[in-house]
């Protein structure tokens, strides 16, 4: 056998290489391809380039025919390397695979309700094609066995070809991405159906060149009832790395289709063959061509032996498929109850060891991968080195989390266990906040929360400091501390006050169960990543009650940092859980007495149906726990895929008024940062922003009222113009957010103005061709991928768009200064007015509401709060959230204070003097 070389990594930084482009930094720094790509990581076949230097230098570049020279190339190959002669005048040349795809979705599916076949897990550009074409696909899943097989699902087929509307299958084989190769029984049995329902079938065999352990690649067009309806591809795409350049070889024996193929082909502007095809094609199909493929194929199987044996030795949980043929192999990592973004997380950044996910072979399942096998061999080898080493330290750095309910929920211990810590007298372990909008935390102390090492006590001590939502417990050892630690904390929930705070930030009881905001509960090293195993103990509870979180009704495993398990809600108790089998989003309701029930579910179904969809959202699940509140019409908290709803079923007419509401905490979903430097202050600018800023606009888009939803956004704007402190920087708000609402709130208007801002610089410097929803849907895809999204990034992407006056847009809405909408956005129909409305006003320090108890200081002389009848030392025991009077300037602030034990209720206009406003306003056309 010839020694070819197979080892050599071109450079491909100057060569506008895709898989280059897409290459996380950290893998190119450490000389590794990624493993999710279908070409190879080595030069192609020497015959083929000089094949192609020879035509070059001919300098001859004109229209080429597809001659005798070429044709008798193709039936040499089928012949001597596939086994299977084939006429010549069956060949076809194309502009490549998916185009001859596409041409045969316009050749046979000629009304738009007719449909694509196709057999998932599968190469999603199949669908995507149909959709391009504005055509339906359908699904004819392969099924999965219990071995790790995969087998074709001929009921269902059946059913599938049955339908009159269904008139195009695409098949795959050897299969992508499995490697799995059909046999000639399974394509006859396609063939016979094909042929009853009058279906055609494109079979996609660019990867038939290299087959493994006896297995054969039978083209479907010689298939005995397949030569009359059958359209094979092959091509030099996956054979000798051409993946690149636009081209296919379409085989069809029967004269009829084949006319109808080539006229097709030629109304989608297909000119003439490539001369450099051409050259390559004749270089490739000849015994130098061959000579290279059967070395290619030795070392396809080598690094699948390689990778079977390292899998069997350090994951033994995780399945490969077998290798049939081709070059691409399917591992299923179901075992390990991981999220595909965290797992792609750790194997990016860990193990330097990227395949592609599942999920983008029309597959709506997780924990599955696709490995490239077509990769030199000290390459793979030095790659499994990195994996191997990163998996045994991810085995040392696994850590176990049990959550126990006692006393119907009412109490709740939670034990983490570490496998190796090394921990000095001195050293922190975790910091949580004394409260979070008023809201209180755990708050442990050495009656609640122990430290145990080797079942021995292990002495600490907590000390309180200043942070940024306020006082802090840092919990620190007072000895040294090396491997096993256990940590033990027990909670008693307490009875939900909605009148101080928001109520979902902490561990309270509700009629039908117990919420639990872990930010505010677990303790885990901050910074730490990890494999983390969650485990529910439901054995202290009622066999009735359940348990739910953001990712997992049942015990689950991510690999992820702490404050990914700090920021979820848990649910405990007798919950009611709505599953739509349609998407993955689940509701919990903790009481079922709430009115408007079934409106409201339906509303969040259909929000959330269109917002995944337009964030292009990944695998994981999404709970939305929701309990009434009288607090307010509605209020919400939303963290890591769970979102905490109260709804006052009392204060509303009809589930419409808080729409708005929904919309924005299902926001949060999506457009989020995973940190940088200041990530608090101008996250919360970003984050707050864009949910108010999307929250109407998803509204409109889901239920098509563009009226309501300019309303919503002058509400927002009325609550900016208003607010006292709409002028102050962020920074400067973000320090006294948890103190005072309008601190906050005056982030939140900061934010829509700035997306509003935003957007229309990108249009404008666009010529409208892009606007913002195209970075937030970059942003959302990345964070759905577990990939970081920081603030600087958040930057850049507004600046590739919207040029360096954007990144000035951004910096001007951190500092101070009053913010302006801009003109031009929704014109012609609406224009930008300038009117006046009443400032904020509570008439007393705005920060007694953040206070325990809230007792009114600081009463303004004659404002309205004063001739109300408030008084200064008046305790308030209940009042109506701020947050819905500072967007209405006519809702008047409801109060119930205590007067030395006397209860008085009173109302009044929480405004004070007027100041300027702009609004958006429909401009009335005259007929």
């Amino acid at each position: 056998m010839e020694n070819f070389d197979l080892e050599t990594q071109v450079k491909r930084d100057d060569i506008g290489n895709l898989e280059y482009k897409l290459e996380p930094e950290n893998l190119r720094a450490a000389h590794l391809p990624t493993f999710s790509s279908a070409e190879m990581n080595f030069k192609t076949a020497p015959v083929v380039v000089e094949s192609i230097v020879k035509t070059a230098k001919s300098g001859i570049f004109g229209f080429t025919l597809c001659d005798e020279h070429y044709r008798q190339a193709v039936a040499w190959w089928m012949k001597t390397q596939r086994k299977h002669p084939i006429d010549q005048e069956w060949i076809v040349p194309t502009l490549g695979t998916i185009f001859s795809v596409a041409t045969c979705i316009r050749m046979t599916l000629k009304n738009k309700d007719d449909c694509l076949i196709v057999q998932p897990p599968i190469y999603e550009r199949y669908k995507q094609a149909a959709d391009r074409l504005q055509r339906k696909t359908v699904f004819n899943p392969l099924k999965h066995n219990a071995d790790g097989t995969y087998a074709l699902d001929f009921v269902d087929l059946a059913e599938k070809m049955a339908d009159p509307k269904n008139k195009l299958l695409i098949l795959c084989n050897p299969h992508n991405p499995l490697g799995k190769v059909w046999s000639k029984e399974d394509l006859e049995k396609i063939a016979n159906l094909a042929i009853k329902y009058q279906v055609v079938v494109f079979s996609d065999e660019i990867f038939a060149d290299y087959t493994f352990d006896q297995h054969d690649v039978y083209p479907y067009c010689l298939i005995n009832n397949g030569k009359n309806n059958g359209i094979s591809a092959i091509g030099l795409g996956k054979t000798f790395n051409f993946t690149g350049v636009n081209h296919a070889i379409i085989l069809i024996k029967d004269s009829k289709l084949r006319q109808q193929f080539t006229e097709q082909r030629t109304q989608d502007h297909y000119g003439s063959l490539d001369p450099l095809v051409r050259a390559a094609v004749l270089g490739a199909y000849t015994p130098a061509g061959a000579a290279w493929k059967d070395e290619v194929s030795t070392l396809i199987a080598s690094n699948y032996r390689q990778l079977s044996k390292v899998f069997k030795l350090i994951l033994p949980e995780v399945k490969l498929t077998p290798l049939e043929g081709g070059y691409i192999t399917w591992a299923d990592w179901r075992a390990w109850k991981m999220s595909d973004p965290n797992l792609l997380k750790f194997l990016t950044e860990q193990a330097l060891f990227l395949p592609e996910s599942g999920r983008n072979f029309n597959l709506n399942q997780a924990g599955f991968m696709r490995i490239n096998l077509a990769i030199s061999k000290s390459v793979m080898t030095k790659a499994l080195e990195n994996l191997q080493r990163a998996i045994q330290k991810l085995r040392q750095r696994e850590v176990k989390i049990t959550l126990k309910p006692f006393d119907q929920a009412h109490q709740l211990e939670f034990i983490a266990e570490f496998k190796t810590v090394k921990y000095q007298a001195g050293d922190l372990f975790d910091t949580l906040p004394e409260s979070v909008a008023t809201c209180p935390s755990a708050r442990y102390d050495h009656e609640t929360l122990k430290f145990l090492s080797s079942g021995q006590n292990v002495a600490y001590h907590f000390e309180k400091v200043q942070g940024a939502n306020g006082v802090e417990r840092r919990y620190i050892f007072d000895q040294a501390v090396t491997g096993n630690l256990q940590v033990i904390g027990k909670l008693t929930s307490q009875v939900r006050d909605p009148y101080h705070g928001d109520p979902g930030m902490n561990f309270l009881q509700h009629d039908t169960g117990t919420t639990v905001a872990a930010l505010m509960f677990i303790l885990l090293p901050t910074t730490d990543w990890a494999w983390y195993h969650l485990h529910y103990d439901l054995s202290q509870l009622p066999a009735e009650d359940s348990a739910i979180c953001g990712w997992s009704k049942n015990d689950f495993s991510r690999y992820c940092s702490s404050s990914e398990l700090k920021n979820l809600f848990f649910a405990f108790g007798k919950l009611s859980i709505s599953d739509d089998n349609d998407h993955k989003l689940r509701i919990v309701t903790l009481d079922h007495d709430i009115k408007f029930l079934d409106q409201l579910k339906k509303h969040i179904f259909k929000l959330f149906n269109f917002m995944q969809n337009f964030f292009n959202d990944a695998s994981e699940p999404f709970v939305m726990i929701i309990y009434p509140t009288p607090r307010a019409q509605a209020t919400g908290t939303g963290y890591c895929r769970t979102n905490y709803f109260g709804f006052g079923d009392k204060l509303v007419d009809s589930v419409t008024e808080v729409d708005d509401t929904l919309a924005h905490e299902l926001v949060h979903n999506w457009l989020v940062f995973s940190g940088d430097s200041n990530e608090d202050a101008y996250g919360l600018l970003y984050d707050e922003g864009a949910a108010d800023y999307y929250a109407g606009m998803m509204c409109q888009r889901t239920f098509g009222k563009k009226d309501a939803w300019l309303g919503s956004l002058n509400d927002k704007l009325r609550a900016y113009y208003s607010n006292p402190l709409r002028a102050e920087n962020c920074l400067n708000n973000f320090a006294t957010g948890w103190k005072q609402t309008y601190a906050l709130r005056a982030i939140y208007g900061r934010g829509v103005l700035l997306m509003l801002q935003l957007d229309a610089q990108i249009k404008r410097a666009t010529h409208q061709a892009k606007s913002l929803d195209d970075v937030q849907i970059e942003i959302a895809s990345k964070t759905s991928r577990g990939q970081r999204v920081t603030f600087d990034f958040f930057k850049q992407s507004v600046s590739k768009l919207g040029g360096q006056k954007a990144v000035e847009i951004i910096n001007k809405a951190l500092g101070a200064g009053l913010m302006l909408p801009p003109k031009d956005l929704f014109s012609p129909a609406y224009q930008l007015v300038e009117g006046k409305v009443p400032q904020e006003e509570q008439g007393f320090d705005s920060t007694v509401r953040f206070e325990i108890p809230s007792i009114i200081h600081g009463l303004i002389p004659g404002s309205n709060a004063e001739k109300a009848g408030l008084q200064n030392g008046d305790e308030i025991i209940k009042y109506d959230s701020d947050w819905n009077t500072m967007e209405d300037p006519k809702m008047l602030t409801n109060v119930v204070v205590d007067r030395q034990g006397q209860q008085i209720a009173l109302s009044y206009l929480a405004r004070g003097s007027k100041t300027a406003c702009w609004q958006y306003q429909k401009i009335k056309f005259r007929v």
